[in-house]
């Protein structure tokens, strides 16, 4: 099975089987992203050691939506053994938002997943010593 997955303007997950067809797909605005993860692999019965791939769009993007997105992928893939492969917010885009065109690349598998910040996280003005 290959696991796509995008935190990119809103949650995509998507499921492939071995013939590369997608069986299922998940969208929400929501934030929780592993509980989307979840549902998806519930609602198809799919355990996650059926997972070998996990393609994952890394950034550049939110700070806090790329540090969860490959926080969830390094975990899922440190205990499935699945292969990490990114993928780049605008190549993403290009491809219509769709994980298949990226199954053909020659994308090299990664140990990890590191996130691209589309910017410095706004975590809040210093206030001043009074």
């Amino acid at each position: 099975m290959i696991l796509g997955i995008s935190n990119v303007d809103g949650i995509l997950v998507a499921l492939f089987d071995k013939n590369r067809e997608k069986i299922a797909e998940k969208k929400s605005d929501g934030r929780d992203l592993l509980r989307e993860i979840s549902k998806l692999l519930t609602g198809e019965n799919i355990s996650p050691e059926n997972i070998q791939k996990i393609f994952v769009v890394n950034g550049p993007g939110k700070f806090t939506a790329m540090r969860e997105i490959c926080v969830i992928s390094n975990f899922l893939a440190a205990e499935t053994g699945a292969e990490l492969f990114p993928i780049l917010a605008d190549d993403f885009e290009k491809s219509g938002r769709n994980f298949s065109p990226f199954f053909e690349k020659k994308i090299a598998p990664q140990k990890k997943i590191l996130p691209i910040f589309a910017g410095a996280p706004r975590i809040g003005k210093l206030k001043k010593a009074a």
